[in-house]
């Protein structure tokens, strides 16, 4: 009974490993606002102000977006609430934002908000790209995540060309 439960296990833990790297999704969009990066920065870095653009993120705490550091969000997605924590993984003041989280083998997600500086004088180009991975994509209808980002990129940059905080 032993060995067949070993087996068992054994096959589970490989269908996990092969799923995150075989099953996976990729969301991106982009938007051109009329500030520089540094001011898009200091919107992106004030959790104060994510209520204000973010449709579906609201940060649970107070405290520095800071490369290793933990971040709690309220999640409001497809009309319900829950509660997950983010890794940020990089930063690059005025360039990326990088947070990563969710379960190996399960749900993965690897998100990036890249500030790019236009040809144009305080123009970015901000873009948002996310790379899920795991099992859980085939039992997850994410096909609101994409709309959802390009509506908050929209609202920021509505509330930064509108001089807002």
């Amino acid at each position: 009974m032993l060995k067949i439960s070993g087996v068992i296990i054994g096959v589970v833990v490989v269908l996990l490993v092969l799923s995150n790297f075989l099953i996976t999704k990729t969301f991106y969009t982009e938007v051109k606002i009329n500030e520089s990066p540094s001011v898009v920065w200091s919107f992106l870095v004030d959790k104060a102000t994510y209520s204000k653009w973010n449709v579906i993120l609201t940060p649970t705490e107070s405290g520095e977006i800071r490369e290793g550091e933990k971040v709690n969000y309220l999640m409001n997605y497809n009309n319900s609430e829950s509660n997950f924590s983010a890794k940020i993984a990089k930063v690059i003041e005025n360039q990326e934002l990088n947070q990563r989280g969710g379960f190996f083998g399960l749900l993965t997600y690897d998100h990036k908000y890249l500030l790019k500086p236009t040809e144009k004088a305080n123009e970015t180009l901000l873009i948002q790209t996310e790379i899920d991975r795991g099992i859980g994509l085939l039992f997850w209808n994410s096909d609101l995540v994409e709309d959802a980002y390009k509506k908050s990129s929209e609202n920021l940059k509505r509330l930064i060309e509108q001089g807002g905080r």
